[in-house]
């Protein structure tokens, strides 16, 4: 990994006592402690390459087989039932997750994937489609046995935390599989590569790869993340059960009662008690739901006010586990125990109670699961209650709600409050849309007090969350409405990434977004806007530049790849003065002059494309353009940058090589275009290709890229 990891961690105690105090059944279980407290991240240097912004509520999909990977299609599940079952080797790779989660805040819940294509536009957490950390497999070369995509402000579609591994690789069995899973969570969650040849985090898979973390990497961990289990949490012991309590006004069961709670130190118990509902003859089911959740393995115990037990079930990990209260059973109110008797890394994790009043609840099943992964902590009964009945998502209140709409003379904007679990001031997120009626928002942030050696940077990342939706783009000014100077770094596939530096702590700063394509096709969608205060500098890689004329129509540079990856290109050009408008194509091929990438975009500024793999070995990229009338340039200059946004396990660094423009011209395939679509290859000797005008690309502007399938 390339970037520091130097979080510290902010931590408010606040101990919260039932309002009723009634006397408890005598059961003899442990004392009264303190209740966890909400770990905050407070940056005081570098930022690491991932920083989740819920790392306490991630989730986990394997993509079937078929799902599209830069240009590929996933072999994961063929791939690996050559080790062990399917059962088996999921397991095996969730095992890995929760090795890391056992020893920090933070949880994985394992949801379905519907197959949609890796890249594809949506949020980074949160999308119902699949999970914040997707696992597939395709082939690549025989350097690597796996590649990972730890959160990247820069990269263009919805690739962070994504997990690939090499479907050409040949695994002896599970153990193997864990040591790479295990290595590969850990850059997901930010941690940088080892030199140290007992950290799993070491570049080079071990022959037993049974390394688990060390105490330096679980430090770097815990140093972002906080540590699990650090306070013990409130009711640890009956006589202070947390009351599942009920909705405001007229309450009559039609709607469940939830709660939430997290196992943080083995050993350790949580109680709840539900009381009877008055008039209710009915059954009454008390649910603990771990499912999508994390990978908590563990028991419910319920019992009457007199100590009896009267039912009990248990749960692998990430399996939900149900106790009825069957009819006519006498209670006046029900204690739940939660407890993970089998230890083991399994045995910490978050979970959500239900209590259900059987005979009256008109809840489905799939709408209390929203509710259980939902993981609305901050929400009162009533809150839940509606959103039961009307899908209301609680809103937080405070410090950690919804953006404020201010009108401050002719300037309309919202104010945006810190993300939840963050340091004030260091992170700001939202999610919008821009219509025809609403063509930009402007929201503003306030800058934090930098730490010493933290650098003075401003990251504003927006995404369009929907393919072929959006084409946004950003401006950053100061209080006067003046533009504040913004390089950019990412622009492409839907995604529009700048970087301020020279920040002023303490000054507010507002950030505008718009539409880059504000009277076409592309003018109004959903976004999701991410500002960053400290994080590192995105820097990509200079591969080469140079001029595209009559007499130089095409430009070859040689691109020399160390190790396999998913690289990311940005192409920057501009025509000389008194010329505009024109076309620029940029085309990668390998050593067998087979074409594998493509860039096609309208000519001036700075282009991204998807990211696109690859292999280890000497690659040629031949760029060319048109103007606007479709002939070659008089002059057009340009720059070719990029930017590795995985990072491997395999038997070599990470060290391209990148070298100037070769003086001998390969033999490359020729290329003709196809308007307004993709380009299709044809391996014809090489001529030059005629490229569209720039009024017939609006396409262009949301595919940008070809890769070959």
């Amino acid at each position: 990994m390339r970037l520091s990891n130097l979080f510290k961690k902010a931590c408010s105690r606040v101990s919260v006592k039932s309002s009723r105090r009634r006397a408890r059944p005598d059961t003899g279980w442990l004392p009264l402690a303190v209740e966890v407290c909400e770990q905050r991240r407070l940056l005081t240097g570098l930022a690491p390459t991932a920083s989740w912004s819920n790392a306490a509520a991630l989730t986990v999909s394997f993509a079937p087989d078929g799902t599209s990977v830069v240009g590929q299609s996933s072999q994961l599940f063929s791939s690996l039932n050559n080790v062990g079952s399917t059962q088996d080797w999921q397991q095996t790779i969730l095992d890995a997750f929760q090795t890391w989660a056992s020893n920090a805040n933070i949880n994985f819940g394992l949801i379905a994937d519907s197959g949609a294509d890796f890249g594809t536009a949506g949020q980074s957490q949160g999308d119902s489609r699949f999970g914040d950390i997707r696992i597939a497999a395709i082939p690549m070369g025989s350097d690597v046995l796996a590649i990972s995509v730890p959160a990247n402000s820069a990269v263009t579609g919805r690739w962070t935390g994504e997990i690939l591994f090499n479907s050409n690789a040949t695994f002896s069995n599970l153990n193997q599989v864990f040591g790479v899973a295990l290595h590969e969570v850990g850059h997901v969650l930010g941690l940088m590569d080892s030199t140290d040849p007992l950290s799993p985090l070491n570049g080079n898979l071990t022959a037993d790869a049974s390394h688990l973390p060390t105490s330096a990497d679980l430090a770097v961990l815990q140093q972002v993340y906080g540590q699990r289990g650090a306070n013990p949490a409130e009711n640890t012991v009956i006589a202070e059960a947390r009351e599942l309590k009920f909705p405001a006004g007229v309450y009559t069961g039609a709607t469940p009662l939830v709660t939430y709670g997290s196992l943080d130190a083995t050993g350790v118990s949580n109680f709840f008690e539900v009381e009877r509902l008055a008039g209710y003859k009915g059954s009454v089911t008390l649910q603990l739901r771990t499912s999508g959740l994390s990978q908590l393995g563990a028991r419910i115990s319920v019992y009457d006010g007199n100590g009896n037990l009267l039912g009990q079930s248990e749960a692998s990990g990430g399996q939900n586990a149900s106790v009825t209260i069957a009819a006519g059973t006498a209670w006046s109110e029900l204690y739940a125990q939660i407890d993970a008797p089998s230890g083991g890394i399994n045995s910490v994790g978050t979970y959500a109670l239900v209590a259900t009043f059987d005979a009256n609840n008109t809840v489905s099943d799939d709408v209390i699961d929203q509710a259980a992964r939902g993981q609305f902590t901050y929400a009162s009964p009533t809150q839940m209650q509606q959103f039961f009945v009307s899908g209301t998502v609680p809103v937080r209140s405070g410090d950690s709600g919804a953006p404020r709409l201010i009108r401050d003379g002719a300037l309309t904007y919202f104010a945006l409050n810190t993300t939840p679990g963050f340091a004030r001031g260091t992170d700001y997120t939202a999610v919008e849309q821009l219509s025809a009626g609403n063509t930009f928002d402007t929201y503003r942030v306030t800058a934090p007090a930098f730490g010493v050696g933290q650098p003075n940077l401003m990251t504003v990342n927006v995404s369009a969350t929907q393919q072929g939706g959006l084409l946004p783009q950003a401006v950053v000014t100061d209080s006067t409405g003046k533009v504040v100077p913004s390089q950019i770094v990412a622009n492409g596939q839907g995604t529009y990434a700048i970087q301020v530096s020279g920040v002023v702590s303490g000054r507010q700063y507002f950030v505008r977004v718009t539409s880059s394509d504000p009277a076409g096709a592309f003018a109004t969608g959903g976004y999701a806007l991410h500002v960053q205060f400290g994080a590192p500098a995105l820097t990509p890689v200079a591969i080469g530049s140079g001029v595209i004329s009559t007499a130089n129509p095409v430009q070859y540079l040689q691109l020399d790849v160390g190790e396999t990856e998913l690289t990311q290109f940005n192409l920057s050009s501009g025509f000389s003065a008194g010329i505009s408008g024109g076309v620029v194509q940029l085309s990668i091929y390998d050593a067998n002059n087979n074409l594998v990438y493509e860039l096609l975009e309208t000519a001036g500024g700075l282009s991204t494309g998807a990211p696109v793999l690859l292999n280890q070995g000497r690659y040629t990229i031949a760029v060319t353009a048109v103007d606007a009338s479709g002939a070659t340039p008089a002059e057009l200059k340009f720059d070719v940058s990029g930017l590795e946004i995985t990072e491997p396990i395999g038997p070599l660094p990470i060290n391209p090589t990148l070298t100037p423009p070769v003086a001998t011209n390969p033999v490359i395939p020729n290329s003709q275009p196809l308007i307004g679509t993709v380009v299709v290859i044809k391996p014809k000797s090489f001529v030059i290709p005629v490229l569209p005008s720039p009024s017939t690309l609006p396409g262009l502007l949301w595919i940008q890229s070809y890769q070959r399938r």
